[in-house]
């Protein structure tokens, strides 16, 4: 009996105490969940953070004002980006400007504060993330070294190689309101009239670019020779509202090292062979941007160029609203691809030739009073045209006045060929001109579609294939099933991208 009473004490004691309780000396059930009392999905009830926490984000920035959707956000991103870092000043006017000066400041202190008046002022300043050089109104001689002979391109005009971040681009810039030339200083009407012009004249690029996330905004350069204005050899790279003038080969030529660019809102003018040669590079866009009169004084190889080419393996390079207008050119003002394969480093896989570009789109440009120089070849000419690239996507654009509008041919250097390959010339509007043909299509293209177009013209509408020509439309259609959906109709109801009924 006595150990019956004590078990039953010793029980109630256990029970009192606590020590068996609800809660305790058990753990409590397991419940996943975000405990961040920030986050969106925020749970009270989890006790163990699953990791699945997730956060409002911020809107994305707005396009720039004015660039079309198919641009990256990124470079919205980019050109919205403060300058965080230093702000070096370039004051050609400002009679107090000096190199020896510290560049911090647009006005002078007397103790050294002030303006640069010339590039040297930069010597031995290392930018970072986040500064900018802004010069205001002038013009500012770039430092060319020349060749004692002008045949080998080994002299330079300025190099730029600092660096920013995505976060924190680096930027070369006009003041608000401002004009600023960067001028190279070189006379077309002295150039030699010598058959090799590539050879005969100071082998100097006016600026390369060799950083990366760099913004150039309102920089305008001028009196370039050959080969080049700027050289574009970086990545992440916004050349914007600045007119470019001049080069004996190119305005803008990139390289295989260059990706990921934009170009808006540029002019390109008195060019000899090519306003932008996009060599190499990977991710290009071209935006709202204008080429014109171009000057065949510096080319001595009696053509007029190509004001545009797309080669050396590019890839992803988009042309949308630009303005090409009133020039002679050889054999397109457009090309989507090009010449040269045989130049490249990739030019061949396994001993086959590569595309000369590949992922090419024209959209939405206008090409007006384009025509052709004696040199010009009508078997494969056009105001745009494809030349050995792959995946060509040619929509939306306007042609008016121009002697021919598209042609086609493959990329030769024997023994080896590139065919243009799966190419697409739609919904694109033709008005007046043609006086030299409306397609040329030479060689023998694969996957090329030409379809739904319109061509406001009251002329016949003469094309060609291969060494065939075809008369009118009709024949066209009939013969080769292009242009099934495209239509004629008379010149004078088109008016000002309005169909007039």
């Amino acid at each position: 009996m006595r150990s019956r009473i004590g078990v039953l004490i010793l029980s109630a004691l256990l029970l009192t105490s606590g020590c068996l309780g609800i809660g305790e000396g058990v753990e409590p059930p397991t419940v996943l969940g975000c405990m961040d009392e920030e986050a969106v999905n925020f749970d009270s009830n989890a006790n163990e953070d699953d990791g699945s926490c997730e956060f409002e984000q911020p809107p994305p920035p707005p396009p720039a004002a004015g660039l079309p959707e198919e641009i990256p956000a990124h470079f919205a991103e980019w050109m919205a980006a403060p300058v965080n870092g230093t702000t070096y000043h370039f004051d050609v006017n400002e009679p107090c400007a000096n190199d020896s000066n510290d560049g911090l400041s647009g006005t002078c202190d007397g103790s050294g504060g002030g303006p640069w008046v010339t590039f040297f002022g930069m010597a031995g300043i290392g930018m970072m993330p986040g500064d900018e050089l802004l010069f205001h109104e002038g013009a500012y001689d770039i430092p060319m070294q020349m060749n004692s002979d002008g045949v080998e391109n080994t002299g330079h005009g300025l190099t730029f190689n600092q660096s920013g971040t995505p976060a924190e681009p680096i930027r070369i810039r006009a003041a608000d309101g401002e004009v600023v030339w960067w001028d190279a200083n070189i006379d077309p009407s002295t150039y030699s009239s010598s058959t090799t012009y590539l050879y005969d004249w100071k082998g100097v690029d006016a600026f390369l670019i060799r950083g990366n996330y760099n913004i150039f905004e309102g920089i305008n350069i001028r009196g370039c020779g050959n080969p080049t204005c700027i050289q574009w050899s970086g990545y992440h790279i916004i050349w914007t509202n600045s007119t470019i003038s001049g080069g004996a080969e190119d305005g803008i030529k990139t390289t295989a090292l260059a990706s990921d660019g934009l170009m808006w809102n540029l002019t390109f003018r008195d060019f000899s062979d090519n306003a932008v040669d996009a060599y190499g590079i990977d991710g290009l866009w071209i935006v709202q941007s204008e080429f014109t009169d171009n000057d065949p004084r510096w080319n001595s190889n009696g053509d007029n160029g190509t004001p545009f080419w797309t080669k050396g393996g590019a890839e992803n390079v988009w042309l949308i609203e630009n303005y090409f207008h009133d020039m002679i050119v050889k054999q397109y003002a457009m090309m989507l691809g090009g010449c040269c394969w045989e130049n490249w480093v990739d030019a061949y896989t396994n001993q086959i030739p590569n595309p000369v570009a590949i992922g090419v789109y024209a959209l939405r440009n206008t090409l007006q009073n384009i025509s052709h120089g004696a040199s010009g070849n009508e078997k494969w000419f056009g105001a745009m045209g494809v030349e050995g690239a792959h995946d060509v996507e040619i929509h939306n654009n306007i042609f008016l006045d121009v002697e021919a509008v598209f042609g086609v041919k493959a990329t030769i250097r024997n023994p080896d060929r590139v065919e243009a390959d799966n190419i697409s010339f739609t919904e694109n509007i033709v008005v007046g001109g043609v006086s030299r043909g409306l397609h040329h299509i030479a060689h023998f293209p694969t996957d090329l579609i030409i379809d739904s177009n319109t061509y406001y013209v009251d002329e016949d509408l003469a094309s060609s294939h291969n060494n065939t020509s075809y008369e009118t439309l009709a024949e066209w259609q009939t013969a080769l099933d292009w242009d099934l959906n495209s239509i004629q109709l008379p010149e004078d109801q088109y008016h000002n991208g309005t169909v007039l009924e």
